[in-house]
């Protein structure tokens, strides 16, 4: 037969013409298709169908589930007539001609990071034959490959970060920075981590969730899109499903990245990048990877050393303060209980500046040290400002 190109091609057929069922559905189902690591997916596909006439309704639906199958949702459904690509005839037929496909593109955007299954449903009504050809899953956004460790939970002595949150079952399953205020764009927020991403062990075991953006080039306190995604123990920033890059809705171009955490200060790069379906590595581990601003990451020495986030933003509002309005130590203590500040609470929360999911203001790893440090320990007063635009 003819493909949709005009060169011969082999496609999916329902022989409706000999298939004497009508009601019957017959279904050609994709394995599991793990979305993460996707923006702006599409579902793109080919079919070719000649109605036998107006009385024989044979149908092509194209549904989606989200959960393994339970539940399916329509994607698109035509039958008869409003399925035909060519007039109709009463004999056995194959296209003989490009003009006879027609092409569908459907957004699954709304799927982007979740894992899916699709199925293609043919309903019988006895009538002509039915084809599919050219299917596939696109992805319209752009990746990142990002590095970079947060200064609570590295250990310079390993190279790594504890992933204490993740041991202690503290780790949301979805995304905390909408509900913290956090701005969002082209379709950021609401991420949900797959099944079994925060069981995993070793180096890549989940830290706690980052909010990676895309800044507009010549104005870069412009976010053009955000993306929420899983930080792992060896510094690798990573989509829903625990493995690929991130990807965020834009297309393809030059964008400063940065990077922002719920208690630590956020970090940019100082110049644009060129972005395109190809992951660009981005490590901001490095003093080679020049980053916007003045002393926007923190030098950690020791057998690790590295360039790491700086802890203490519990109010998650661009400063690291230890007195005045607004600091960062009271809240720590409110947390604890104001009138007893040697207790300690067990939370996912901005208060835990160590991310070692407990809240504590005196004795050892405590939160509150850590903020006194990055201030200044001679110089309480002072303010640590987040370098970005």
């Amino acid at each position: 037969m003819t493909g949709a190109d005009g060169n011969t091609t082999r496609a999916w057929r329902m022989d409706y013409y000999y298939y004497n069922a009508p009601g019957q559905e017959d279904r050609l189902v994709t394995p599991v298709i793990t979305l993460g690591g996707s923006a702006g997916t599409r579902l793109n596909f080919h079919h070719a169908y000649k109605p036998y006439g107006a009385n024989y309704t044979d149908g092509l639906r194209v549904e989606i589930s989200a959960d393994c199958g339970t539940n399916w949702t329509t994607l698109y459904y035509d039958e008869a007539l409003a399925l035909g690509t060519t007039t109709t005839g009463s004999s056995p037929w194959s296209p003989t001609a490009a003009n006879q496909w027609e092409p569908h593109e459907i957004d699954l955007s709304a799927y982007d990071g979740q894992s899916v299954v699709l199925r293609f449903t043919g309903v019988c009504d006895y009538g002509d034959r039915l084809y599919l050809d050219n299917i596939a899953v696109t992805n319209s956004g752009v990746r990142v490959a990002l590095k970079l460790m947060l200064e609570g939970a590295y250990d310079s002595g390993t190279g790594k970060m504890r992933d204490d949150l993740r041991l202690a079952g503290l780790v949301p399953g979805s995304e905390p920075y909408t509900a913290l205020g956090f701005t969002q764009a082209a379709g950021g927020g609401g991420e949900v981590t797959q099944a079994g991403v925060t069981s995993v062990t070793g180096d890549n075991a989940v830290v706690d969730w980052v909010l990676v953006e895309l800044r507009n080039a010549a104005t870069p306190a412009t976010i053009v899109a955000t993306r929420a995604a899983l930080l792992q123990r060896d510094g690798d920033v990573v989509a829903e499903d625990g493995v690929s890059p991130v990807a965020l809705l834009a297309t393809a171009g030059s964008y400063n990245v940065a990077v922002r955490h719920r208690n630590h200060l956020g970090v940019m790069t100082l110049n644009p990048m060129t972005l395109g379906n190809t992951p660009m590595a981005i490590d901001l581990t490095q003093t080679s990877t020049s980053t916007y601003g003045t002393n926007a990451r923190k030098s950690v020495s020791g057998a690790f050393p590295a360039q790491v986030l700086w802890a203490g933003d519990v109010t998650y509002n661009g400063q690291v303060k230890y007195t005045g309005g607004g600091n960062d130590r009271d809240p720590v203590l409110i947390t604890v209980g104001s009138t007893t500040p040697n207790n300690s609470a067990n939370a996912y929360s901005t208060r835990d500046v160590n991310l070692n999911g407990q809240v504590k203001y005196t004795g050892s790893s405590n939160d509150r040290d850590p903020i006194l440090l990055n201030v200044g320990s001679a110089t309480p007063n002072n303010v640590r400002s987040e370098q970005l635009p």
